[in-house]
């Protein structure tokens, strides 16, 4: 089997870059010229990073007719129909999981990950996340405050709420569950983060093991035998959709 060095390497990326910007290569070529120039001013040998061309060809279809050209596409030509579940929420959620969904197809095409496009994803829904939390905060404080109010509140005992009481109340609730769920969302995100490093330098060593990461394991693991990753785009989409109906 062809195997390619660290000093071979950018010249196959810049190749398969010119033939297609999203070409599906292990690594962003600055980041990888980067690294070639750490191993060749440092004396390190080059024999330690190795990269097997053929596996890459072989998972493309190199030299058909139907050759993956960039990572978006399917040399399989599969594309999952969309179920009555995201059918139905995602009006809902105010079509959100639609959003998420089609990203996480973008990222998980052919059961392959590449794994620069899913950390920008996944960098991407963490600021999200974390703005959310605090706009869910602070309608959180402003419907406390509100609640305060002793001409609103009069804590009298069998008495029917208002409906600006009650409306309040359901804002608070729905504030909380985006809290909790994009705090729940962001703390699995940054705690894998020591995986996506790892997984990182699997993918630049060898490609054959990008499909053993632990980001590929995550998605085994939540993608539905009949759902896909819908269940996966709902409940990344619940945090926003929370702080809406809130």
């Amino acid at each position: 089997m062809e195997v390619l060095q660290a000093t071979q390497l950018p010249l196959f990326v810049s190749r398969e870059t010119v033939i297609s910007l999203l070409a599906y290569l292990p690594s962003v070529s600055g980041r990888l010229m980067t690294i070639l120039c750490m191993l060749l001013y440092s004396g390190i040998p080059a024999d330690g990073v190795n990269f097997r061309p053929g596996h890459h060809r072989f998972l493309n279809f190199y030299g058909q007719p139907g050759a993956r050209l960039d990572f978006t596409h399917s040399v399989h030509g599969k594309k999952r129909q969309r179920s009555y579940l995201i059918r139905v929420l995602s009006p809902l959620l105010f079509y959100t999981p639609d959003s998420h969904l089609q990203s996480l197809d973008e990222l998980w095409v052919d059961e392959l990950l590449r794994l620069v496009s899913w950390n920008k994803f996944i960098e991407k829904l963490d600021h999200e996340w974390v703005g959310l939390i605090l706009y869910a905060t602070i309608l959180l404080n402003a419907n406390v405050a509100f609640l305060a109010i002793p001409g609103v509140n009069n804590g009298q005992v069998g008495v029917s709420r208002s409906a600006s009481q009650q409306a309040s109340y359901l804002s608070i609730t729905s504030s909380l569950g985006s809290i909790i769920l994009g705090l729940l969302n962001t703390h699995q995100n940054r705690s894998r983060s020591y995986d996506y490093a790892v997984g990182a330098r699997h993918s630049l060593s060898d490609y054959s093991c990008l499909n053993t990461v632990p980001q590929t394991d995550f998605l085994f693991r939540v993608t539905h035998p009949v759902y896909g990753l819908e269940v996966l785009a709902i409940l990344y989409a619940l945090p926003y959709a929370l702080l809406m109906w809130g």
